[in-house]
């Protein structure tokens, strides 16, 4: 994640993890691969991806990972609405000389963090590790930690974990860590971050987390993040994020010059609709249907431990996800303190963001039968058309359904009638056009038309 010579790295990995694989099975030795269960898009990039057997029923949340390599220009408003939920931001590193120790602080990380914070991205840290030794690691999670501290930015302040980004480059190589070594530099990264209140976490690719990592030998408070650009993620050991590409292309976010869309690294976060916060703390509101609006929707919750109501920024925090475009979305409940876990309460966001009254049809005299919709000027432009239906019947039985377009502040639409039948019953609702797709509204109250 450091550089663009860290991703190449990585993609060489994954070619020659492939390789390995089909040099294996030639020679007949037995390999432990993961079921995978269900296919999924992408919002940043055209592919489909297969998502392993154990995250079955889970939410799939989008987010990005970014660095000095991303602008300061960069807006994050425009990437929450593309569809970024939560990014996790490189505040520090470690140089890859291969003959020196440096630690430094990445530039853009206060600007990033900011930013994507005012936009209602959720957010995390990583540093760029090189340790060789425990005791490097040790020192690294001080300097990322000591950093934060500086900045104002506590542990109830992240909603993601601080991430010691494991990887091969310069300094750090195969042949200067072993299993062992790894694994306790890891150990004692995550052990300063622990002391400090931080969540710890730990980053690195498939054939990393399995040559130098002892994922059983590392705490189960630590949150594993695997990189494998590939349609499905073979790690065997447990993860709860899968890092699939460094070539997404996200509105908002830029290159480092602040020229063009920037490539950047997108991450799948699975998480269990049925987890709950410890300490039998209780979720309510959140619930319910809400008006698209093209800004992100935030609906709010109340935790309460029997009798007492928890407090917010103390007890837990709160984010949100897919809470922008219509359709599901989801807040985020994470405890704090004395309370772990986290819980999701789901929301639904409705595509149009105006209905139509049943008062505003209405019906004029002529050889065909017009029903005419009537939109509020200040309301026209929120909708890109609609639907109507009719029947003879009181009950909508049997009803015809068309689509209109819309025109000014009134809509009209011609059906044959018959001359027999004194009253239709019509139903109208409106539609927003999103990327290519209608998102509808509630259909209006039934309204009788009268039939000369």
């Amino acid at each position: 994640m450091n550089s663009q010579k860290s991703k190449s790295k990585k993609r060489i990995a994954t070619i020659a993890l492939s390789m390995a694989l089909c040099l294996s099975l030639v020679a007949g030795m037995a390999i432990t691969e993961p079921a995978y269960a269900f296919t999924g898009g992408s919002p940043f990039i055209g592919n489909t991806y297969t998502h392993n057997n154990r995250f079955t029923g889970n939410v799939v949340a989008n987010g990005v990972d970014v660095s000095w390599w991303q602008s300061d220009g960069s807006n994050w408003s425009t990437a929450k609405s593309a569809g970024v939920d939560y990014a996790i931001i490189r505040a520090t590193y470690t140089g890859t000389d291969p003959n020196k120790f440096k630690l430094a602080a990445d530039s853009r990380f206060a600007n990033h963090y900011a930013r994507a914070k005012a936009a209602g991205v959720m957010t995390g840290v990583y540093h760029f590790s090189q340790a060789e030794t425990a005791a490097e690691g040790k020192k690294e999670a001080e300097y990322v930690v000591a950093r934060l501290k500086a900045l104002g930015i506590g542990p109830n302040d992240l909603d993601l974990p601080i991430y010691m980004d494991y990887e091969y480059n310069s300094r750090l190589t195969s042949k200067n860590l072993s299993k062992s070594t790894g694994t306790a530099a890891a150990n004692a990264f995550c052990a300063v971050i622990r002391s400090n209140g931080y969540q710890p976490g730990i980053y690195a690719n498939l054939t990393f987390f399995r040559n130098k990592l002892d994922v059983s030998s590392i705490g189960s408070d630590v949150d594993m993040w695997c990189a494998q650009y590939n349609s499905s993620c073979g790690l065997a050991t447990r993860y709860s994020k899968w890092q699939y590409t460094s070539s997404g292309k996200i509105n908002g976010i830029l290159n480092y010059l602040g020229l063009w869309k920037s490539s950047v690294d997108c991450n799948f976060w699975y998480l269990d609709p049925n987890s709950k916060l410890s300490g039998s703390a209780t979720v309510s509101g959140g619930t319910g249907s809400y008006s698209y609006t093209g800004a992100p929707v935030q609906p709010s919750v109340k935790v309460t431990k029997g009798d007492k109501e928890l407090k917010a920024g103390v007890d837990y925090k709160v984010g949100y996800l897919n809470n922008v475009k219509p359709g599901q979305a989801y807040v985020y409940v994470r405890g704090l303190g004395s309370y772990s876990g986290y819980q999701l309460i789901p929301f639904t966001i409705k595509g149009a963001a105006v209905s139509v009254p049943a008062t505003k049809i209405k019906s004029l005299k002529g050889k065909k039968q017009s029903f005419y919709i009537r939109v509020a000027k200040k309301s026209k432009k929120k909708v890109s058309g609609y639907q109507v239906k009719y029947s003879r019947n009181a009950d909508m039985s049997d009803y015809v359904k068309k689509t209109i377009g819309k025109k000014y502040n009134k809509v009209k639409k011609t059906v044959k009638t018959n001359a027999r039948y004194r009253y239709y019953y019509v139903q109208v609702r409106s539609y927003k056009k999103i990327n290519g797709k209608k998102y509808y509204s509630d259909w209006s109250k039934v309204k009788r038309v009268y039939v000369k």
